[in-house]
């Protein structure tokens, strides 16, 4: 059941992290693996939402730490599987467009982000409290407030001053 209710809001918080649906699909299995380890030994977390998000931010910043190299953008038709399709009409197609435009801007500036602030983005994104956020982050509740304005202060900055324009 935590499976099947938590894996695509996993999922989709490593594929933005990572910008690779195989490298996503990955880390999210390794996420239920020890979540499936600790089932195995009765040791299941109080608060499972969390504890995923906290397993899955871990494995991901290991990853990329690891790999240490940068990624072109590549559009993955799996990025685009929770926007349903519009109607064609000509107006709509530009809209499309432009949204369309809008998202990979703003993909192409938190890219240029630390991986700590793209983090901080991303579980805010996911909805989850703050308290959550600071516990998957390792952070006093109280700066979580702090570090999310500074992370959206330098993606502003990015969106107006890049090349992500």
């Amino acid at each position: 059941a935590l499976y099947r209710s938590h894996y695509p809001r996993i999922y989709r918080f490593l594929y933005r992290l990572t910008q690779s649906g195989d490298e996503a699909e990955d880390l999210a299995q390794e996420t239920f693996v020890k979540l499936y380890r600790c089932r195995e030994n009765s040791t299941l977390p109080e608060n499972p939402t969390a504890w995923l998000f906290k397993v899955a931010a871990n494995a991901c910043y290991s990853h990329l730490r690891q790999t240490r190299r940068r990624r072109e953008l590549v559009e993955d038709e799996r990025s685009h599987q929770h926007f349903p399709p519009g109607p064609t009409s000509r107006h709509n197609v530009e809209d499309e467009f432009m949204e369309k435009e809008k998202r990979l801007r703003v993909q192409r500036a938190m890219q240029k982000l630390p991986l700590k602030d793209r983090m901080i983005l991303e579980l805010f994104r996911t909805g989850l409290p703050y308290g959550d956020i600071a516990r998957i982050l390792e952070l006093k509740a109280s700066s979580v407030s702090k570090k999310l304005f500074r992370a959206r202060k330098k993606l502003v900055f990015e969106l107006k001053t890049g090349d992500a324009l």
